[in-house]
């Protein structure tokens, strides 16, 4: 694979949906341009689907970029639930080892650019 710049089309990312009713693409990883370091996707979902309870584990840090919609964060903290809106223009950071779930709470189309540090496999 060649170590130059890449240009990879947001459709050419392999499209998953995840539990709750998130669509992802991974657009930057190892496999498309040979990231060791990050991978960064587009997830998409319809009003009250999301994305279930989940983890990143390992050091993985992610940060979510609210292109357009509303977006309803839960996570545990202390043993306890707490919850954030977050709108177009927000970033969300989820550090790592937070069980966490979003929901799009919108009337809209939740569209986000995603980015884990370092790479899921």
């Amino acid at each position: 694979m060649s170590k130059g710049i890449k240009v990879i089309n947001v459709n050419d990312g392999e499209l998953r949906e995840l539990k709750g009713g998130l669509r992802s693409r991974r657009i930057i990883t190892k496999k498309s341009v040979g990231s060791e370091k990050l991978m960064v996707g587009i997830a998409t979902c319809d009003p009250g689907k999301g994305h279930d309870w989940h983890c990143h584990v390992d050091g993985q840090e992610e940060v979510l970029y609210i292109v357009e919609g509303e977006v309803t964060v839960t996570w545990i903290e202390d043993g306890l639930e707490k919850k954030l809106v977050a709108k177009k223009g927000d970033c969300i950071f989820s550090p790592s080892g937070v069980e966490n779930k979003i929901v799009n709470t919108g009337n809209t189309q939740l569209i986000m650019v995603a980015c884990i540090v370092p790479p899921p496999e």
